[in-house]
């Protein structure tokens, strides 16, 4: 290939290209290696006294330039600074940049995605609320099915792996936490999850 022909805003957009494939193949090699951990049993919860919202804003900055690629904004709306409980860092993490990235992906140009957490009785509540595709009624179950495989496109027509919602769903479950999904077609999508305030002292063992 004579790179040399080609314009600047060519050269641009095949950069982004590859940029694009290599954030989805390294997203699926985490993905698969987190899962494999789970499910083999060799993944140990390490707890920590973390601010969720420290958290928070790390992934934000992550993911940040994915967001104005396409023009979205995404704020975190939650007007304290500080929320703590016992969590694993890299397992949260993981679960907030997956949330984030997908919502990034199902949110078309010059979209809007933001971030809360608040406290109710016992549980710490995160949701990750985007203006984009939505998702139907009856795909919602699919979603944290291990043996459905479904994922869908895009708005820019970006391939899921089927993996990262199922292993934020079981990351989340290790925290004897839930994640659950509201949706509407055409209106865009919250995922919602809690963790205990509390948590149980089992739930730290080999799992």
């Amino acid at each position: 290939m004579n790179f040399e022909k080609y314009t600047n805003e060519k050269k641009l957009k095949f950069v982004k290209i590859i940029n694009d494939a290599s954030i989805s193949i390294s997203d699926l090699l985490e993905n698969l290696l987190n899962w494999s951990r789970a499910q083999s049993g060799n993944l140990r919860i390490q707890p920590g006294f973390i601010n969720i919202c420290i958290l928070i804003n790390e992934n934000i900055q992550l993911v940040s330039e994915l967001a104005k690629n396409k023009s979205i904004s995404l704020q975190f709306e939650s007007s304290q600074k500080e929320f703590k409980t016992i969590m694993d860092k890299n397992m949260i993490d993981a679960v907030l940049r997956n949330l984030l990235t997908n919502a990034i992906k199902f949110t078309p140009e010059n979209g809007h995605i933001s971030v809360d957490a608040k406290k109710l009785t016992e549980v710490l509540e995160v949701s990750v609320t985007d203006n984009g595709v939505g998702i139907k009624g009856e795909d919602i179950q699919k979603l944290f099915d291990k043996t459905s495989h479904f994922t869908t496109y895009g708005t820019r027509n970006e391939k899921g792996t089927g993996l990262g919602l199922i292993m934020c769903k079981d990351f989340i479950e290790l925290h004897a936490g839930t994640l659950r999904v509201e949706s509407e077609v055409n209106k865009g999508s919250s995922f919602i999850f809690t963790l205990p305030l509390k948590q149980p002292t089992d739930i730290y063992e080999i799992v």
